[in-house]
């Protein structure tokens, strides 16, 4: 595994106004390792930018939250404190959500919300950040996929083993892996705002459904079969094999995919979403597929020129109307945090 860059911080002074950045995260998937007692996942994603989440903390007389998805600053703070043993009223700062994550749209917008909301308490107190592993638990995250808190920290292409060191006391999987794809390669990201992935109470039904199926089926990979194809793409990224990442991205995706048929109704989450999909691969672009449960959907390409002229023609595909999209490259180093 290469190691991870460290983010960048401002020096640490108590009571400092900052402003953090953070990279939204594409989820290629996640498949269980194991079929039998509690469910472990390995999973595989990237780290992108735009879109990018950005707060900041600033002083105020009592503890407050404002802007989008303030309610969840507050949760994600209630939680932090009461893990730290620390009182919010007694910290004197309030966080603003200036630009946030689209939520429930398989870009890790709790995932990156709550360590960003954590990171920021850390640094009004003027204390270093934790662990990642520490990070994550102040504030309930990791429990399945660790790629979107590996990633806030450190960016890149990331796979997640699925195989705890201690099973009895594990915040987060090992990172088996972090690579840095090439600065040519291009992300589009195609948002839908009138529709949202599953979450909450009906993402645990979700995993819940799935674990009932049990042992791959015939046309499934099994936990090993995916674990190769996870590898294959890492390689590829490390190998700078557009080709090869391209398409054994995408047969990871469908295959990880498949291990929710149940639920999605297939590969893909709906019919809307595969028609989507298929209309990529016909146009010939090859590395394509689905954030975690959509509706987001993401393709890569091999330079920036080649990603914008497939963002202009997307647009004017039938199959696209009502998405934005969005042209962006891989983020390798994580969140960014900058004095105001």
């Amino acid at each position: 595994m290469e190691s991870a860059p460290p983010s960048s911080s401002p020096s640490l002074h108590s009571h400092c106004p900052v402003r953090l950045t953070a990279p939204a995260r594409l989820h290629f998937g996640l498949f269980a390792t194991n079929h039998q007692g509690p469910l472990c996942y390995a999973s595989l994603g990237v780290m992108v930018q735009p879109p990018a989440l950005v707060l900041r903390v600033h002083p105020d007389r009592a503890f407050r939250t404002h802007g989008p998805q303030a309610d969840r600053v507050a949760e994600f703070a209630a939680q932090w404190a009461s893990n730290h043993g620390v009182r919010l009223e007694q910290l004197g700062c309030a966080i603003r959500v200036d630009e946030p994550l689209p939520p429930h749209s398989g870009l890790g917008s709790g995932t990156q919300l709550a360590l960003a909301t954590a990171t920021l308490l850390h640094h009004w107190r003027g204390e270093p950040v934790p662990e990642v592993s520490k990070l994550a638990v102040s504030v309930g995250r990791g429990r399945r996929s660790a790629i979107g808190s590996y990633g806030f920290c450190s960016g890149g292409l990331l796979f997640a083993s699925g195989q705890p060191d201690d099973p009895c006391n594990c915040a987060l999987t090992p990172l088996a892996a972090r690579v840095e794809p090439p600065s040519s390669w291009h992300w589009l990201v195609w948002l839908d705002p009138r529709r949202q992935g599953i979450a909450g109470h009906q993402e645990e039904e979700a995993f819940a459904a799935s674990a009932r199926v049990g042992s791959p089926s015939e046309e499934t990979c099994s936990p090993a079969q995916l674990k190769e194809l996870a590898c294959a793409v890492v390689e590829a990224a490390r190998q700078a094999d557009f080709d090869a990442f391209a398409e054994k991205l995408y047969a990871f995706g469908y295959q990880a995919g498949l291990q929710f048929a149940s639920v999605q109704g297939g590969p893909f989450h709906g019919e809307l979403l595969a028609r989507r999909v298929a209309r990529l691969r016909d146009a010939g672009v090859s590395g394509v597929g689905q954030s975690s449960w959509g509706p987001t959907l993401f393709a890569v390409m091999p330079s920036r020129s080649a990603a914008e002229d497939l963002a202009t023609s997307s647009r004017q595909w039938p199959e696209f109307e009502a998405t934005r999209v969005l042209v962006g490259c891989t983020d390798n180093h994580g969140y960014r945090v900058e004095p105001l």
